[in-house]
């Protein structure tokens, strides 16, 4: 249960502080079983929105370089903070940085789990290093994506459909 409610907290659904009661009653107890019980049963619940907070997060993170984005459960929304912990509006980041949250947002909270995703040179305000992760990311998903970066491609050339080699090999004629 302390992990549970460690997960909510940190992915701001929580915001609930450890008690350091070390001795209880038996009636106590029994009221605690209860709780206990209840808890887990409404921790069922927010599995599913945990574990995309907790991947959008870390999908974020892993590319932000002197910043950290948490989801705050006090202001109900995505706060930005570089290494000193000073907050940084969501204006000031950069291109990439605001389309890596807008995308994996869009995809992990509001794309329909059977959709196929059509995505065009997702690589035009990505860091080449954040490409090379791209498909890593999509990997659970069903994707059809026009580039020209083989930063994208990263290692997934049996994926990929050469449309260059498609027409030098008779596309534009109707073979």
């Amino acid at each position: 249960m302390h992990n549970h409610i460690q997960r909510l907290n940190a992915s701001g659904l929580l915001g609930i502080r450890e008690l350091k009661i070390t001795e209880f009653s038996s009636e106590d107890s029994r009221a605690l079983k209860v709780y206990f019980d209840d808890f887990d049963s409404k921790y069922q619940e927010y599995k599913e929105i945990l574990s995309k907070i907790e991947l959008f997060t870390a999908i974020v993170n892993q590319r932000f370089m002197f910043k950290e984005m948490q989801i705050s459960n006090t202001e109900n929304r995505i706060v930005i903070q570089d290494s000193s912990g000073n907050v940084i509006k969501l204006s000031d980041l950069s291109s990439g940085e605001k389309e890596t949250i807008a995308l994996f947002y869009t995809l992990l909270f509001e794309a329909e789990d059977d959709t196929i995703l059509l995505i065009d040179e997702p690589e035009m305000s990505l860091h080449i290093a954040w490409q090379g992760m791209f498909m890593d990311d999509l990997k659970n998903m069903t994707v059809l994506i026009a580039t020209h970066s083989p930063q994208i491609i990263n290692g997934n050339r049996n994926l990929q459909i050469d449309l260059g080699e498609l027409y030098k090999n008779g596309l534009n004629k109707g073979k």
